[in-house]
């Protein structure tokens, strides 16, 4: 099914009509165990379906549930993730605070003023993704753990990462632009110091020893 029928078919009345009352009692559920398709789903934004408008997965277990192309601006704040899938979704402020997530996707999706303190990633994909914040309000992830993840190809900025851990990820191409970065640790594969663009490094690590140290003379 293309993009476009994913998304269209949530203002399919009789689609709807089918599935909202599945969607309404998932959504109140503590755990929320697929395969579940909300492929092309919009939830917290306008064109939700109808009792949806709120939603909200706070403190809630998500096994293979597929989001891809969705638009979702809704809280994931506590919640423990396995195997979820992000990928071409928008992500608008929606909040993952304190989030344990485990192999998700968010490749080629774009990522809004998220908030991630003190969040845990562990092998996920951001492949491509636009990750960013918006005006002079702190949005990113202080405290954060990225472990195995994937950030090739991905477009980072104005967020703050301050005290976050990069451990074994892929930074081909990635680019981190006036961020906050004071205090993080890139520990195993590192990137470039010329991947950080107008970025506050004060105190950042790379393998334990300080950014400054590896920059060419």
């Amino acid at each position: 099914m293309k993009k476009k029928e994913l998304i269209e078919r949530w203002g399919n009345p009789a689609f709807v009509t089918n599935e909202t009352p599945d969607l309404v009692s998932t959504l109140n559920a503590n755990s929320i165990v697929g395969p579940k398709d909300f492929r092309g789903i919009t939830l917290g934004l306008t064109g939700s379906p109808k009792d949806l408008e709120w939603a909200s997965f706070v403190n809630k277990t998500l096994t293979s549930v597929d989001f891809s192309f969705a638009r979702l601006s809704c809280s994931f704040d506590k919640s423990v993730m396995e195997c979820v899938n992000f990928t071409n979704a928008l992500l608008d402020t929606s909040s993952m605070c304190h989030v344990r997530a485990r192999h998700c996707d968010f490749s080629g999706g774009s990522i809004d003023a998220p908030n991630w303190n003190d969040a845990h990633f562990d092998h996920c994909a951001f492949h491509k993704s636009k990750i960013k914040g918006r005006g002079m309000l702190s949005y990113g992830g202080c405290r954060a753990v990225f472990n195995d993840c994937d950030f090739s190809e991905c477009k980072i900025r104005g967020l703050e990462f301050r005290a976050s851990k990069f451990i074994n990820g892929v930074f081909n191409q990635t680019v981190f632009e006036r961020c906050d970065l004071r205090g993080a640790k890139f520990e195993g594969s590192i990137p470039q110091p010329n991947q950080f663009k107008e970025c506050n490094t004060q105190g950042i690590h790379f393998n334990g020893q300080p950014l400054d140290s590896l920059k060419p003379e």
